[in-house]
């Protein structure tokens, strides 16, 4: 059997670790240390501030971020990531990708990583606060009021990183199951570059964001006196988000797992702020992030293969594949209205699904799912709610599990699915990200550097 081509490198941007300065370059300590001598000149020698020295608002949000770092923090282990992803490559069969485990643990912890960064950078402003108190340009109850609403948005971004972490644990295994698939079949027939091109893909369905912005994520806001930049972390966020959908746009739309990212952290972003003021969105953004999430994992190539494939193993691999997207399609029609439905669906108008004895019932005898036949030809005017009926993912499932479908009806059912999953185009979406922030003049690193130079 050859061997497969490597191709673990072509991993989607937000997936590979970053390396040295950028988005990810630990921020000096905060801008208020630039204006300390003023401080000192206002208010005297400002001694050290020592856990028992620093205030009393700053210090318990400062121990409730140390907690959820705490929890979060053995899950973060080389070795018990690599237990973890060894136990799901097990549970899902996975043999010949066991030779990536150790590659694929360390982007795991890589990945991970950046969430003890944002922990960090949450923590660096903090020390602003407590300067800010000690020294008396901020009130006791001023820092209580504000670090408590910060330290809610903080307690989001935990509670989300424990899913996050099962999602890229499922992302590596579906890869690693693609990868085997590919191994399996060998060298160098469609089913090959396809299984290929899948595992490569596997992020465009991803649930969790692009773990550098959330490293930079800065939730806790510089403390509001003279002579510091006004901190406004919504809008430093959001015009992040916007400044790289611009990039990805100038890339020509870019890959569909980094647009998928993207989309994934402008809802974690509305959970944490709102949408930005006088912004109003045409379509909500889980509709956006279901269908950039579609439109990646066709049914129809899947059919198609199937249908190329002899009965066995492989071809049972593909035709579960097929159904489970189809289930997610028709999970996603049902959170639609029937409007929303009849214009994402084009339909392949149903004729003539004939089965043995349904000549004797006449034309209106129920169809049996083997021997059907699907065909354009039929005048539009005929029956719409029955072909729309017969076209709708759920039917097609209801096909899929009759079983013993020949290769021809495979074909027919993806000349259907193809026509039905047209519709699922998410239309401008980098547009869309692009519009909830103001993009900077100029580029900056990350967002305490956009906030300190007012972008």
């Amino acid at each position: 059997m050859p061997q497969i081509h490597n191709r673990q490198s072509a991993l989607p941007s937000q997936f590979r670790p970053a390396r040295g300065g950028g988005i990810l370059a630990r921020p000096l300590r905060g801008a208020l240390c630039l204006v300390l001598p003023v401080l000192i000149v206002l208010s005297g020698p400002v001694a050290a501030q020592t856990p028992e020295t620093e205030p009393a608002a700053v210090a318990a949000v400062r121990a409730e971020l140390a907690g959820l770092s705490e929890r979060i923090s053995p899950s973060l282990a080389p070795a018990r990531i690599r237990v973890r992803l060894s136990h799901s490559f097990s549970v899902h069969d996975i043999a010949f990708s066991e030779r990536y485990l150790d590659n694929w643990s360390t982007l795991l912890q890589d990945r991970w990583s950046q969430y003890d960064l944002f922990y960090a950078t949450q923590a660096e402003v903090l020390n602003d606060w407590s300067l800010a108190v000690a020294t008396g340009a901020v009130t006791q109850t001023e820092a209580e009021t504000v670090l408590s609403q910060a330290l809610e948005r903080v307690q989001t971004v935990a509670a989300a990183m424990p899913g996050w972490q099962d999602d890229d644990v499922s992302r590596l295994t579906d890869r690693a199951a693609w990868t085997d698939m590919a191994q399996e079949v060998g060298c160098c027939d469609a089913l090959y570059y396809h299984a290929l091109d899948e595992a490569d893909s596997v992020w465009a369905a991803s649930d969790s964001p692009d773990p550098s912005a959330i490293a930079a994520l800065q939730l806790v806001p510089t403390p509001n006196i003279p002579g510091l930049p006004d901190s406004h972390p919504a809008a430093s966020a959001y015009s992040w988000l916007a400044a790289r959908a611009q990039g990805l746009e100038q890339q020509g739309d870019g890959a569909a797992a980094d647009r998928r990212a993207l989309v994934v952290e402008a809802e974690l972003l509305v959970r944490l702020f709102g949408l930005p003021d006088g912004v109003t969105l045409p379509v909500g953004l889980d509709r956006i992030a279901s269908e950039e999430c579609l439109s990646a994992q066709p049914v129809a190539p899947l059919l198609r293969l199937a249908a190329l494939t002899e009965q066995g193993p492989l071809r049972d691999q593909l035709m579960t594949r097929a159904q489970n997207r189809l289930e997610a399609q028709a999970a996603f029609l049902e959170t639609q209205s029937h409007a929303s439905v009849a214009a994402v669906a084009p339909m392949i108008l149903a004729e003539d699904m004939v089965g043995p004895g349904a000549a004797e019932g006449g034309e209106n005898a129920p169809p049996t799912a083997p021997d059907m036949a699907i065909t354009a030809d039929v005048p539009p005017a005929s029956q719409p709610s029955a072909v729309a009926a017969a076209n709708t993912p759920e039917a097609l499932i209801g096909h899929l599990s009759s079983g013993n479908l020949d290769s021809g009806a495979l074909m027919r059912l993806a000349d259907a699915a193809e026509a039905f999953e047209a519709g699922f185009a998410p239309g401008d979406t980098l547009g869309l990200l692009r519009s909830l922030g103001t993009l900077p003049e100029a580029p900056a690193t990350n967002f305490r550097t956009m906030q300190a130079t007012g972008n």
